[in-house]
């Protein structure tokens, strides 16, 4: 499976690159593609988002210069923006979203912790006013707009404060015009097309996997017989390497063998890690994003259930539970045979076959849920978790996920 994006340059008025802006690709796309609706839209950013801090890096697509990044409106309500560091992103507001009271806090909050906003398509239509105090560069679409509205709209926010962008710059006409009134940034086909990036994922392998799965799925679990296991694979022992050396709470130690790696990640960090490999590995989705919600899952309904004085001893098996409820979309393969394929915890095979107890079905509905829209707890868990801690375990969970992310990265 190969990872798509695309990036285009945004020059100033020398005409030096001073960032580019990410685009969504998919194979043999030259653009989006995307349906204006919500879920494609918001997939779009996610896969956008991971493909640029798993696949490519950041530093390489950009060279180090700020990358602009579409945001639909629920990934900005959502907080998604914090698992990005400030001064990397440019967050572009898109023209669709609806400029309410709670949208404008939103964007004014994430202001105040030092992220950064531009406003894309802008005609000068007054509905989008209260958003203007709030961002730094203003987008003006040259193909979609005339002369006379490009003027009016310089001549608007002139005194406003945020740098104009004028965008579809297609010939050198356009580029003085806009310069002569008063554009100081500048995209376009005159400069250069956007420029499509593939990678491929390498092969996992199957075998190390399954075995490493099966010995920490075990009650007595042996670090040195998943540390041999991984020794036998190059692709293992460079991915675990690397991410025992970024995980954030490793910095500053010298990592080198696999034994110090595993010691170090224990039992349950190195099933996560694996799973994570798994899920990425078998992939048979166009993007990470279903890879990504189900380890979401898997680290929420574990969360939770370590925060439940009943159910910590099980927590492990939660994030399983979560994990492998995605997995027939990621591997498409029915759960029936999936389940004879792999080591798994009786309680979570049944509940995955709809055959499981009370409870664990009731946690993976409310999960389900949750994605949506918050909801309430099952019972088991509601008289020992107010809902505000659920929040706060959810945006844990996001960012534990991101971070899990940006330290497994796929070779070339």
């Amino acid at each position: 499976m190969k990872s798509y994006i695309a990036r285009q340059p945004i020059l100033d008025q020398t005409g030096s690159v001073c960032a580019y802006e990410l685009l969504y690709r998919q194979e043999n796309a030259t653009t989006a593609n995307i349906q204006e609706n919500e879920n494609e839209q918001d997939q779009a950013t996610r896969t956008v988002i991971s493909n640029a801090f798993t696949v490519f890096g950041l530093k390489n697509l950009t060279n180090g210069k700020r990358a602009y990044i579409n945001f639909p409106e629920q990934l900005l309500l959502d907080n998604t923006a914090l698992l990005l560091k400030q001064e990397q992103v440019m967050i572009e507001i898109l023209e669709n979203v609806s400029v309410s009271g709670g949208l404008v806090e939103h964007i004014k909050a994430l202001r105040e912790k030092g992220y950064s906003f531009a406003l894309d398509d802008y005609t000068g239509n007054p509905a989008f006013a209260p958003l203007l105090p709030y961002v730094d560069v203003v987008k003006v679409d040259f193909r979609l707009t005339n002369l006379v509205e490009q003027k009016r709209i310089a001549d608007q926010l002139a005194k406003r404060g945020p740098i104009l962008l004028a965008e579809k710059v297609e010939d050198e006409t356009v580029f003085l015009r806009a310069q002569k009134q008063g554009y100081r940034l500048f995209q376009g086909y005159f400069f250069e097309k956007p420029m499509t990036m593939a990678r491929e994922t390498p092969k996992i392998n199957e075998i190390s996997l399954m075995q490493l799965i099966k010995e920490l799925n075990k009650t007595d679990a042996n670090l040195n017989t998943c540390a041999a296991i991984i020794r036998t694979d190059a692709y293992l022992t460079f991915q675990l390497l690397k991410s025992a050396s970024k995980m954030k709470y490793y910095r500053g130690n010298s990592i080198h063998t696999i034994e110090h790696a595993v010691a170090f990640l224990g039992i349950n960090e190195l099933m996560r890690w694996t799973m994570l490999i798994f899920g990425r590995g078998m992939n048979h989705t166009r993007s990470d994003e279903t890879v990504r919600a189900a380890y979401l899952r898997g680290v929420f309904a574990e969360s939770l259930m370590d925060t439940s004085k009943n159910y910590q001893e099980q927590k492990g098996e939660g994030f399983l539970l979560g994990m492998f409820s995605l997995m027939e979309q990621i591997m498409d393969t029915k759960m029936e045979k999936l389940i004879l394929e792999i080591s798994l915890p009786d309680e979570v095979k049944n509940c995955l076959l709809g055959k499981g107890n009370k409870f664990y079905t009731e946690l993976l509905e409310f999960i389900k849920a949750y994605e949506r829209i918050p909801c309430q707890l099952p019972k088991e868990l509601a008289h020992e978790i107010p809902m505000e801690r659920v929040t706060d375990l959810y945006i844990q969970s996001v960012m534990e996920t991101d971070q899990s992310f940006n330290c497994i990265e796929l070779k070339n």
